[in-house]
């Protein structure tokens, strides 16, 4: 699947060039990929700022700040998008600077977690009384212990 993409993207990065420089003129097909990565490059800074402040406000307030972190992924991948010349991952990139798009992303993410976790089928670490981890996999159960080492 990921090969496909590596193969796909660049097919049709080059046909995005091909048909946007046929209207608009290549000079001006080059300048707005500069542009648009500048663009993207000041918008992600500041969603990327305000995704930190409010991850910053959930955790003083004790509570796990998940979408924040699932929106800072968001913002990840869009800044990568952004930083790869051409017109089709520039505009998911600036898709994913939406955030009513990021927390419709973040919401399904979380739904096909609680399922995956409601159905039992989740690798999640869980600790017991003990504090020593334990990984749940369907109906077995891996123990392991530890020891901490002082440098």
């Amino acid at each position: 699947m990921i090969l496909l993409l590596f193969i796909l993207i660049p097919v049709f990065e080059i046909a995005g060039f091909i048909l946007i420089g046929d209207a608009i003129g290549i000079l001006a097909s080059i300048a707005l990929t500069i542009l648009t990565a500048m663009v993207g490059a000041t918008v992600l800074k500041s969603q990327g700022m305000a995704t930190f402040t409010s991850a910053k406000q959930r955790m003083d307030d004790d509570s796990f700040p998940f979408k924040e972190m699932l929106e800072g992924i968001c913002l990840f991948i869009a800044g990568i998008f952004l930083v790869i010349p051409g017109f089709v991952t520039d505009f998911f990139g600036a898709l994913l600077l939406i955030q009513p798009i990021r927390l419709f992303l973040s919401n399904i993410i979380i739904d096909n977690q609680k399922k995956a976790m409601d159905t039992g089928f989740s690798s999640q670490e869980v600790f017991n009384d003990n504090e020593r981890p334990q990984h749940k996999m369907g109906n077995k159960t891996i123990e392991a212990e530890y020891t901490k080492i002082k440098d």
